[in-house]
Parts: structure tokens; sequence; C-alpha cells
């Protein structure tokens, strides 16, 4: 199988981003590494081609896609198409694409939230930043003075002071993690939705309260798992019942919890003080 390598040429990835410059590996029809800068692949046996500076582009690329949109008559229809059969309708769309011959397609617009096949850098970098934090925050609540001191003023403030607990930079230091959390998830919120606005906050603020309520206050774990039913609901709501009564669900299963377990899913019944 022939292997060449490309070299001082402008890349066009069919991303989204700018071209830059840059290097790529092709080994028969696929492309087997991309790299930026100068330099920076080995030919290893590979026939070299000096782009002398060409834009150097994936194949075919579809710069307005519609992968997820169907034949269906009207939009109504389209709607009504079972989430999982429409999943599945978008992936051989995508397959087609393929075997047509473009490695590349630029989704204009999905007709379902996130139905679209792709892994974009957002959704990596929400799971590689909330999974540290959470394990980074539990272990700092349970396993660190600091942390205890925390769980010790949420129960008794007085005790925790006759214990020789500064409750008020104790409390300072909760309010200081808190904002620090909050501007994390604000800032992967941004990257993630790409629009940012005033009012952006409101609803993922309710959301995790809600959440939290769910899981059991004063409970990481809990919070995380709340988060996580909360938004497998809202992505079946989407899909099965419509985006219009997707916060209704949310709240209704939310009171169904309380009815039934009234300190949350991994809550603990704790002593008040006093």
């Amino acid at each position: 199988m022939v292997r060449k390598l490309f070299k001082n040429v402008w890349l066009f990835d069919g991303t989204g981003t700018l071209p830059y410059l840059g290097e790529a590996l092709i080994q028969g029809n696929r492309i087997e590494t991309v790299a930026r800068g100068r330099d920076q692949l080995a030919a290893d046996g590979a026939q070299v081609v000096d782009g002398g500076g060409a834009t150097l582009m994936p194949g075919l690329t579809e710069a307005h896609c519609h992968l997820s949109f169907t034949n269906c008559v009207n939009v109504t229809e389209m709607g009504d198409l079972p989430l999982e059969e429409h999943t599945l309708l978008t992936m051989k769309h995508a397959k087609l694409m393929l075997d047509c011959g473009f490695t590349s397609c630029f989704s204009a617009a999905s007709a379902k939230p996130r139905l679209d096949i792709v892994i974009r850098n957002a959704d990596v970098l929400a799971v590689g930043v909330t999974i540290p934090l959470v394990i980074g925050l539990a272990w700092f609540i349970t396993r660190t003075r600091r942390g205890r001191a925390m769980r010790a003023t949420a129960q008794d403030p007085e005790a925790a002071r006759l214990m020789g607990i500064n409750v008020d930079a104790t409390i300072s230091l909760t309010f200081l993690i808190g904002g620090m959390l909050a501007g994390a998830a604000g800032l992967v919120y941004a990257l993630y939705e790409t629009t940012i606005w005033y009012f952006q906050g409101f609803e993922a603020g309710l959301i995790a309260f809600t959440a939290a309520v769910m899981g059991g206050i004063g409970n990481v774990r809990g919070a995380v798992l709340g988060g996580i039913i909360i938004g497998c609901i809202q992505q079946i709501s989407d899909g099965r019942i419509g985006p219009e009564w997707t916060d209704a669900v949310v709240f209704a299963y939310l009171i169904a919890i309380m009815v039934l377990r009234p300190r949350g899913l991994l809550g603990e019944e704790t002593r008040e003080a006093g």
C-alpha cells in the first residue's frame, strides 16, 4: 500500500477551524496522521510530496450538510420519527456520504438536538474537566482537615467553633471553592454551547440545584448522580415527548423522588443541631 507524506501544505481539515500549516501522512486512501507545523512527521519510507504552500483538503468536503434530515414530506413527520430510528437513519446517511467519497461534512443543522453523529472536542473537554473536579472535590471534603471543617460547620456551627474551627474562614473558603467550580462549569458550558449571554447561567443553575436536591443535599456523588439522571431524562423527553415538556418531566421526577425519598437518592439522615 502506497504511503505519501505531504509537507509544507495548508491543511483544511473540514472541522470548521481555519486552515493551518502542517503535514499529512496518507496510506492508501486513508489519512494516517496529521500534524501542525513543519518537520513534525518522519517519512519512514513514505513518498515525500512538497506542497509548496498549497491547500490540502481531506478528499471531498461537504460544507452544508444535513445528515439527520430524512425524506419526510413535512417537518412534522420528521419530528414524529422515533429517536432510535432517526439515529440509525442519520448513521446510514453518514455512511452514504463516505461511500461517495466525502471524508468530511460540516453539519448546517440537526433535525433533533445533538442527533448528528459527531464527537466534538467540547464533549471530550466536558468529560475531561468534570470527572477530575468531582474526584478532587470528594477527596477534599472527606480527606482533608479543611474539608472536615466544612462538614462540621454545616452540621453545627456553634459546636464547630467550640472545637477550635474558624467558622468564618471556613465559610469564606466554601464560597471561594464554590465560585471556582461555578467558573469552571460556566467555561465548559460556554465552550460547549458556543454562545454566551448574560442570563445564560440561570437555567444551568436551576438544573444544578435540582440535581443536588435529587441526589441528596450535601452529597457530592449524589449531585453527580442527579445530574446524570436529569441529562438522561432531558434527552429521552426531547426525543419521545417534545422539548416543550422536558422541564415539566424533570420536575415531576424530582417531586416523585422527594415524596418517596425526601433525603434524596444518596442522602443520609443527619441529626439537626440544637
